[in-house]
C-alpha cells in the first residue's frame, strides 16, 4: 500500500517528529495475533501493549464477535450518574475512570479474560516474575 505525500498532510502524531514521519512514513495496515503488518508487508511484533491487544492478540474472532454483539445492543453509556447492566460473566468494576461504564470495553474484556484463564497466562506471569 503506497500513500501519496499529499494524503500524509492530514496526519499529526503526538510525541513524533512529524516531518520525519511524512518523509518516511511508518504505517501499519493490518494486524493479526501478536503482529502488525507494515504497508510494505513487513511483520512487526506488537510490543507496545496497546488496549487489550498484546495479551490477547489482534483481530481475534471471539473478541470481534463479542464486541459486535454488544455494539448492536448498546455501544456506550456515559459513566456520570448512569450505568448499564454488566454483560453475562462480567465482574463489576468499581473504579472511577471514564471507561468504567463502557459496555464495548466490557464485551471486549470478557473473551480476553477467558483466554488468559484458558491459557494459564496469569500463572505463567507469576512464574516469570522475580
Amino acid at each position: 500500500m503506497e500513500l501519496a505525500r499529499e494524503t500524509l498532510q492530514q496526519h499529526w502524531l503526538p510525541f513524533t517528529s512529524n516531518r520525519e514521519f511524512k518523509r518516511e512514513p511508518r504505517l501499519f495496515v493490518r494486524a493479526s495475533d501478536m503482529y502488525y503488518r507494515s504497508q510494505t508487508g513487513q511483520k512487526i511484533l506488537d510490543g507496545s501493549s496497546g488496549l487489550f491487544t498484546t495479551a490477547a492478540g489482534h483481530c481475534r474472532v471471539e473478541i470481534a464477535k463479542a464486541v459486535g454483539e454488544q455494539v448492536s445492543v448498546l455501544d456506550f453509556t456515559p459513566s456520570f450518574m448512569r450505568g448499564h447492566p454488566a454483560p453475562d460473566g462480567a465482574t463489576e468494576f468499581f473504579h472511577g475512570h471514564t471507561h468504567s461504564a463502557h459496555p464495548v470495553a466490557c464485551a471486549a474484556g470478557l473473551p480476553i479474560l477467558r483466554n488468559c484463564e484458558n491459557e494459564a497466562l496469569f500463572a505463567k506471569g507469576r512464574e516469570l516474575s522475580p
